[in-house]
């Protein structure tokens, strides 16, 4: 089967990358970064919000967040 017509889970990332830096990654579990935020938030509640705008428009498998 190719890779294109597996089913990977997906990971949700949001870590701190600085004071005020907060940034946040989606990760299959192959391995493969599939997504990961341009802007820097800062708090991680901003990260997540912005996750979560961008996720409405995927159309995906489920998403696990993983805590820090």
């Amino acid at each position: 089967m190719s890779q294109a017509n597996r089913t990977f889970t997906l990971y949700l990332t949001v870590n701190q990358r600085g004071p005020r830096r907060w940034a946040w990654h989606l990760q299959a579990s192959n391995g493969r970064k599939v997504a990961q935020s341009v802007q820097r938030y800062t708090n991680r509640e901003n990260a997540l919000r912005n996750f979560h705008t961008t996720a409405r428009h995927m159309n995906t498998n489920p998403i696990i967040i993983k805590e820090p």
